[in-house]
C-alpha cells in the first residue's frame, strides 16, 4: 500500500544529462514555494512577530521586503539589458 503511495516520487529510470536536469528541475520544485513564502511579508512578518518576537523595526523591514524587490527589479532589468537572457537568468 506504501509503496504504491510513493510510486510517482521515485526517479525514473533515465541517465547521464537527463538526470542531471532531473535533479535540478527536483530542487527547484522544492524550494520555489519556500522561496515564495519567504518573499511575502505579509505571511513571514506574522511568523516572525507571534513565534520569533522581533522588534518592531525589523518587523517593517520584513514586511517591506516585496516592495524592496519591486524596487531591486528596475536593477535587475538593467543589469539584463543587452546581454543573453538565459545565461543572464542562470547566473542568478
Amino acid at each position: 500500500m506504501l509503496t504504491r503511495l510513493l510510486e510517482p516520487f521515485r526517479r525514473p529510470h533515465i541517465g547521464g544529462v537527463a538526470l542531471d536536469s532531473f535533479r535540478r528541475e527536483r530542487f527547484y520544485e522544492l524550494s520555489f514555494p519556500i522561496a515564495g513564502a519567504m518573499m511575502e511579508g505579509g505571511f513571514i512578518g506574522v511568523i516572525a512577530d507571534k513565534i520569533y518576537h522581533v522588534h518592531p523595526s525589523m518587523l517593517a523591514v520584513i514586511a517591506a521586503a516585496p516592495m524592496f524587490a519591486n524596487i531591486a527589479s528596475f536593477l535587475w532589468a538593467r543589469l539584463a539589458q543587452a546581454r543573453p537572457k538565459v545565461p543572464f537568468l542562470i547566473g542568478l
